[in-house]
């Protein structure tokens, strides 16, 4: 898989009943209740296991988290998107979306873990955590950013092995198929009925590549 685009192929938004018990996923109840004062998040995550990835024998992302950015460091936060592998040994190649009623504000990439296999006996693992993806209590590694009321999509999250495993952004090319990604989950959440999804991806230099809809 290369550092680009998606293809149109996952211009189709999937349903899935993968999501943790601990995972704000988004309902008709909690929309009705308060999807006014919070946002609602769009992301895809592909958990499958890559084979022949960057010159190793495989490569499976199990990890990925990001932690709302606290603007008064006095005030502790648990706001966070914190997501895992539904299962280390058959996860599917695929990307599983996610859409979560979050708190809103700017967000951060905060850490995630890549296990790397050079044999089956030969097994590691590429981690980012604050001390990777923090600089000077900046985040480097990448944000987003949600404003109350607002739904916005900010990208597929898989794994790129054109050179060594690594971490990537991905997104949907195109106007055209954007919207037809969003008439599939307009099926599948109907009760947010004709409010805009935006167009708003993971913004970073390190593990993806800016892109302005069109």
């Amino acid at each position: 898989m290369q550092r680009t685009c998606l293809a149109t192929i996952l211009a189709v938004f999937i349903s899935t009943s993968l999501y943790a018990a601990e995972l704000n996923e988004l309902t008709k109840k909690n929309y009705t209740e308060a999807g006014n004062q919070k946002a609602v998040v769009i992301l895809h995550v592909n958990w499958g296991r890559y084979w022949k990835c960057g010159g190793l024998d495989n490569a499976q992302m199990e990890a990925l988290k990001f932690s709302k950015i606290q603007k008064d460091e006095t005030k502790a936060s648990d706001a966070t998107i914190s997501l895992e592998t539904p299962s280390k040994l058959n996860a599917k190649d695929s990307f599983v979306p996610y859409v979560l009623l979050m708190e809103p504000g700017d967000y951060a990439l905060s850490s995630f873990d890549v296990k790397v296999a050079r044999s089956r006996s030969d097994i590691g693992h590429l981690k980012g955590d604050e001390s990777t993806l923090m600089k000077d209590k900046k985040p480097i590694g990448g944000t987003f950013t949600v404003g109350a009321g607002e739904i916005v999509y900010i990208g597929h999250f898989g794994l790129d092995c054109a050179k060594e495993p690594f971490l990537w952004r991905y997104y949907i090319e195109g106007k055209k198929d954007f919207e037809r990604y969003i008439a599939g989950f307009r099926e599948e959440f109907p009760f947010v009925q004709d409010k805009p999804v935006q167009f708003r991806l993971f913004s970073t230099t390190m593990f993806g590549q800016e892109y302005s809809l069109h």
